[in-house]
């Protein structure tokens, strides 16, 4: 099992961080306040998913965050943003956070966020996708040689379905689906449905 580190009140509900807990079978979930302590973590296991919130960041000290920024490429880090930072998603993904949720996001998409993070390398609550697209229905797309069901699959990961919603709809196997996935993945050069959503949404 993956370690999933959570800085100090992450969770800030006592019941949500315990039910977390138990999903993950408690003794992956490790809570911390200082950076400098998970040089130990990263050096056995790679790429562990790290959950902060925007603020927290925002309150760090300096050395702290230096910190931070110096093991953005060994942590998969996992923002919680409050939804009046919406316009900071994009600026996050391209500073090296693979994944983003509302803070009052409830605990299943943070599970869902988890997992897909470990799977995928990112994951963007659809909440947020939702909101975003309100505002910017432009889809670059028109540079790129897609097919029509690679576009339709792409559409629906923008819209932020869950893979069993898009498998449903679209009627293919989980597995096509995933397929799907990793060739639109090579076609626009990204690594996570994160960096996807971001080269879509400037």
């Amino acid at each position: 099992m993956k370690k999933i580190l959570l800085y100090k009140n992450a969770i800030a509900n006592p019941q949500e961080y315990l039910e977390l807990q138990a999903h993950f079978y408690g003794d992956a979930c490790i809570e911390f306040t200082d950076f400098r302590l998970l040089s130990d973590i990263i050096a056995e296991e790679e790429n562990p998913v790290c959950i902060i919130r925007l603020e927290q960041v925002r309150n760090l000290e300096k050395k702290m965050f230096k910190v931070l920024v110096d093991q953005v490429d060994k942590i998969k880090y996992i923002s919680l943003i409050n939804p009046n930072d919406l316009d900071v998603v994009p600026r996050l993904l391209k500073s090296g956070t693979k994944s983003v949720l509302f803070t009052n996001d409830p605990l299943p998409l943070v599970i869902d966020c988890i997992e897909k993070t470990q799977i995928y390398g990112g994951y963007l609550s659809p909440r947020i996708i939702a909101e975003i697209n309100k505002s910017n229905q432009h889809m670059v797309d028109v540079q790129y040689k897609i097919t029509i069901r690679q576009r339709q699959v792409l559409q629906e990961l923008l819209n932020g379905k869950s893979d069993k919603m898009i498998a449903d709809k679209l009627k293919i196997s989980y597995l096509t689906l995933k397929s799907y996935r990793k060739i639109l993945y090579k076609l626009f050069n990204v690594s996570s449905q994160g960096e996807l959503f971001a080269l879509h949404s400037l």
